[in-house]
C-alpha cells in the first residue's frame, strides 16, 4: 500500500533540521491540526496511554518519492470496536511556484485482522514531476463504532511532523542499528523487518513509551 503526499515547505517543519537521531525530539511545539480541535465533550479523548501507539518506524527510498512506513498497534480499552484509523493532518507543497496546502484524513490500514496497522506517507514530492518537497503535520485518530474518537498527539501535545529532515534522522538511526533500510533500487520492500522499534531508538514517533 502505498499513501503518496505532493508537499513542500512548511515554514515551521524546518526547525526539525535541529534534531539528533539520538533523541529525535521534535521543537516545533504548540501547533495542532485544526481538524482534530477536542471541544470539550466526551466524544474526544487524548491517549496517553498505550491503546493507540507507532511500534516501528522505517524509512524506504522509493522510485518516485521517498517515505516513511509507520507500523501501529491497538490495544483494547476502547469504548467499543475500532471503526477506522486515520492520520489527520495538514500538508503543503509547491509546484511551479505556487504554494499549496491541504486538510488531510488518509486511512491507516489494518494487517491481517489483527492489532497491527500500517501507513506510509511520502517525505518528498514526485522525482518524476515539478513538485517540492513534502512536509505535513497532524496526529493519529482512531474512531470507535459508538463515535468516539481518541487522539495519538507528540509528547508534547502536538502534532507530528513528517518530513525529509525525519526521513534522515530514521534512515540514519537504522543504518546504526544495522537494519535494512527499504530501498527499491536494492530491491528491499518496506516491512516491519526492515523498521526500528520506536520506544527505544526512536522515542519521538512514541511519545507513551509503550
Amino acid at each position: 500500500m502505498s499513501i503518496k503526499l505532493h508537499v513542500t515547505t512548511f515554514v515551521a517543519a524546518l526547525a526539525l533540521a535541529g534534531c539528533s537521531p539520538a533523541n529525535n525530539a521534535d521543537p516545533n511545539s504548540g501547533a495542532k491540526s485544526q481538524l482534530t480541535q477536542p471541544d470539550g465533550g466526551a466524544a474526544n479523548i487524548d491517549l496517553h496511554d498505550c491503546r493507540l501507539y507507532i511500534q516501528k518506524a522505517g524509512a524506504y527510498y522509493g522510485a518516485h518519492n521517498d517515505a516513511i512506513d509507520l507500523y501501529l498497534q491497538t490495544e483494547n480499552g476502547f469504548d467499543s470496536s475500532i471503526a477506522s484509523i486515520k492520520f489527520y493532518g495538514v500538508q503543503t507543497y509547491s509546484e511551479d511556484g505556487s504554494n499549496f496546502s491541504n486538510d488531510v484524513a488518509l486511512a491507516v490500514q489494518e494487517n491481517d485482522g489483527g492489532d497491527s496497522w500500517h501507513i506510509q506517507l511520502a517525505t518528498t514530492g514526485d522525482n518524476d514531476v515539478d513538485i517540492g518537497n513534502t512536509n505535513q503535520h497532524g496526529v493519529f485518530g482512531v474512531t470507535t463504532v459508538n463515535g468516539t474518537s481518541y487522539w495519538l498527539r507528540s509528547s508534547d501535545g502536538s502534532d507530528f511532523y513528517i518530513n525529509d529532515q525525519l526521513f534522515q534522522n530514521l534512515a540514519q538511526s537504522q543504518q546504526q542499528l544495522g537494519v535494512s533500510v527499504a530501498s527499491d533500487e536494492n530491491s528491499i520492500s518496506p516491512s516491519p523487518d526492515n523498521a526500528i522499534y520506536t520506544q527505544y531508538d526512536f522515542p519521538y514517533l512514541d511519545p507513551n513509551g509503550c
